[in-house]
């Protein structure tokens, strides 16, 4: 391992520096960040009085003063070499230290000399090669827990008695998992652990949330059944004060911290749950009176008022990433919020947070709380507005009004700006001031919206899948509603009558798996189509739910479902297709919250034509069809799960084109789409044979006489702007030329498959078209 900076070294990199600009953050304000010396980065971390100890993992420990808690100063960091530091805990006597790097030392207990140095006072050796230790907790009597992982024994949680100093450290007792197994540390193995009132809680990973009765440490007795929740895997668990609840983490992308009622042994019910919409992973939760501190990795950390532990509100957050999280373990590893000894409402505090970057973030709260919005929302008329959807701006917090036009919102206690959109409402936007417990209530009369372009049809009983079509729709300058069948039921064909004009309809089933459209969503889309409503249906499950209704299928949409579970990440045109020609996307396949899962094949039929195919295949992704009365686009897959990529086509792109072909009055305006540069005015790529290709393709382009009076420049890129081969460069005659390329990088090595792009580049002007290598 390298050795460590020089603490003198450390003080002159190390100073507490001004935050950088954060990605997001509600009711909190990052004041500092301060870098430490470990390649692994930072672990987890605990106050100590006015000092801080923060685990790095391949440099021992960090030992900092908070007397001034926003301004952390670096004192010194303990280090003796070999060590795999992810946990360290501490009282007014010691730190210990876990060392997980099977050197045959579990733990390191130190104490501060003088408050500025960290001294070693005594180790708690084990077998070397055979055992380490990966977390640790004192408890007030005395005794030291060590959550060992032994390819001897399996895991365990052994206990150790630091009472008495001159007699040594004394094993006294241990507690065994029974679906521990000897040499399997990332299945059943402890993650976390923690005391509180001779209670012992464990997260086994694999096998859950497991209490422990420590009134006897030399005999601990288990608790209850543990608390696990089918296929999750538990990171971190912590009681409240009273010992009623206990969070716990799903330690996996977009994974869930759960709420356990735990008062009763044998009658433990999960209930309530937590996740951020993102594929962040939650990995640490420490609770303080009635808030939750979260910390998640690549999503920063999260404060949830648990006052009410079956009802969680966020009501405080802060992402100091500006990159979306995409499910990896990287970011904030641990949260200590324990600087000030209670967190009134409107007392200020710092927490802290540990980065696996090697950062320590500092971030100050002024005692966030939960508070209300509630109220009834009606048209000019007085009739109510049912299913309106309220969204606090600042907290991300919605809802929805009900049938009789009311609603509740629950967010946190912050001066906050609500938006306001109903189904053929002119959307509005309120401001409201709420104070820590507030229960305001505030009625609002809806104007009538302008005439929609586009109605979405809300068809999977959530409202997430729909915000990125949402979000297309206005870049795009599209006037356009929202109707939700969860709470609204299927969409009248009447109450799209008053419309001047009949507005392009999205009917996206997204995540619905089973029956996305059963009689009476297939009725109401006849309504829909007979009264005059052009109509793009997409979901990655509809073909599934179709393979008894082939002839509906075929004589609405031209389209005959093949196959289901088309696992195939791209998407490309038909060539010379007007619609989608040029067109080269990719779709989120993965098992996360956008995945698609069961994305289907389907075949053109009744003079439909093919819209996308999987690339490099004859496998149809979708097809659009001109129809008797009004045209029609059918997809095998999400809209939800395009994904934006460099050098592909946008989804914003993709769906202007399809909404234009089916009626919408898209504005191309001066932009073409981004995926491929404005067309040279005579010049220009004219296609590449075969794409996708192994390993060799040809591209064939014109040169204009203008174009041939100056330089033509063809190269090959990467998806992140890096050139890797250069194909023409100088002069060339006008006319139709060809080039070959065999997949090799300037260098003579040849290239990873993946996407790449081709550029070519005159003087009168650019134009790149996407490649595929796919070996």
């Amino acid at each position: 391992m390298s050795r460590p900076l020089s603490i003198a070294a450390l003080l002159c990199v190390c100073g507490a520096l001004p935050v950088q600009a954060v990605a997001s953050a509600f009711n909190a304000t990052p004041t500092a960040q301060l870098p430490l010396a470990s390649q692994l980065g930072c672990a987890d971390l605990w106050g100590v009085g006015d000092h801080l100890a923060v685990a790095l993992q391949d440099g021992g420990v960090a030992w900092l003063e908070i007397a001034t808690p926003a301004q952390p100063q670096l004192l010194d960091q303990w280090n003796p070499g070999d060590v795999l530091v992810q946990s360290v805990h501490g009282t007014e006597q010691w730190v210990a230290v876990a060392n997980a790097s099977y050197n045959g030392v579990a733990a390191y207990l130190l104490s501060a000399d003088g408050a500025d140095r960290l001294l070693e006072r005594a180790r708690i050796e084990v077998p070397h090669g055979l055992e380490a230790c990966h977390d640790l907790w004192f408890d007030p009597r005395g005794y030291l827990y060590c959550a060992t992982e032994s390819f001897v024994t399996g895991a365990q949680v052994r206990i150790y008695d630091l009472r008495h100093p001159g007699t040594g450290i004394i094993q006294v007792g241990a507690f065994d998992y029974p679906g521990a197994v000897a040499g399997d540390p990332e299945g059943v193995a402890i993650r976390q652990l923690m005391v509180q009132d001779e209670v012992l809680y464990m997260a086994w990973g694999a096998g859950g949330a497991v209490r422990a009765d420590l009134q006897d440490p030399a005999a601990p007795r288990q608790i209850g059944a543990p608390l696990i929740h089918a296929g999750e895997r538990t990171a971190a668990v912590w009681p409240t004060a009273d010992g009623t609840h206990l969070l716990t983490c799903d330690e996996r992308a977009g994974g869930e911290v759960r709420v356990w009622e735990v008062a009763d042994p044998g009658e433990e019910q999960e209930v309530a749950a937590f996740s951020v919409a993102t594929p962040a992973i939650p990995h640490r939760v420490r609770i303080k009176g009635d808030l939750a501190y979260l910390a998640y990795y690549e999503a920063g950390t999260r404060v949830l008022d648990i006052a009410q532990p079956a009802a969680p509100v966020e009501v405080a957050f802060d992402e100091p990433f500006a990159d979306p999280p995409s499910g990896q373990f990287a970011g904030i590893w641990g949260v200590w919020p324990f600087q000030s000894p209670e967190n009134e409402p409107g007392s200020h505090e710092e927490i802290y947070l540990s980065d696996t970057h090697g950062q320590l973030f500092v971030v100050g709260l002024d005692g966030p709380r939960r508070a209300r919005v509630r109220g009834h929302l009606q048209w000019d008329d007085g009739t109510p507005v049912a299913q309106a959807t309220l969204r606090a701006r600042e907290s991300g917090h919605s809802s929805r009004t009900d049938l009789a036009g009311d609603y509740v919102l629950d967010t946190g206690a912050a001066e906050q700006t609500i938006d306001i959109a109903g189904f053929a409402a002119r959307d509005t936007s309120i401001l409201v001031t709420l104070q820590p417990g507030d229960d305001l209530r505030r009625d609002l009369t809806l104007a009538a919206s302008p005439d929609p372009d586009v109605v979405v049809v809300d068809a999977d009983g959530g409202t997430a899948r729909e915000d990125p079509i949402e979000n297309w729709l206005t870049e795009l300058n599209l006037e356009w509603q929202t109707w939700d069948v969860a709470g609204a039921g299927l969409l009248p064909p009447e109450r799209l009558a008053g419309f001047s004009a009949p507005p392009v309809i999205i009917w996206n089933t997204g995540a619905l798996a089973v029956a996305p459209l059963d009689a009476a969503a297939r009725d109401t889309l006849d309504q829909l189509l007979n009264a005059g409503h052009p109509l793009l249906l997409a979901g990655e499950y509809i073909g599934d739910s179709l393979v008894a209704e082939p002839e509906w299928l075929a004589a609405r949409f031209g389209a005959e479902h093949i196959a289901d579970q088309v696992n195939m990440p791209y998407l490309q045109g038909p060539e010379g297709d007007p619609v989608t020609g040029d067109m080269f996307l990719a779709l989120d396949t993965s098992d996360s919250e956008w995945g698609q899962e069961s994305p289907g094949q389907v075949a053109a039929t009744a003079g439909a034509l093919p819209l996308l195919y999987y690339s490099g295949t004859t496998f149809g992704a979708g097809v659009r069809h001109a129809g008797a009365t009004v045209p029609t686009v059918y997809l095998e897959f999400g809209l939800e799960g395009l994904q934006e990529s460099g050098g592909l086509t946008a989804p914003v792109d993709f769906l202007g084109a399809v909404l234009s072909w089916l009626g919408a009055p898209v504005e191309i305006g001066a932009e073409e789409p981004r995926a491929v540069s404005p067309p040279l005015a005579d010049s220009g790529l004219r296609g590449v044979f075969p794409n996708p290709f192994n390993p060799r393709t040809t591209i064939e382009f014109v040169i204009s006489p203008e174009a041939a009076a100056g330089t033509v420049d063809m190269s090959v890129y990467s998806m992140s702007g890096q050139k890797v081969a250069t194909l023409v460069q100088g002069r060339l005659s006008s006319g139709r030329h060809r080039v070959s390329w065999d997949a090799r990088a300037a260098n003579g090595k040849t290239l990873a498959s993946g996407c790449y792009f081709c550029r070519l580049a005159t003087r009168a002007g650019t134009e790149r078209r996407t490649l595929l290598l796919l070996k």
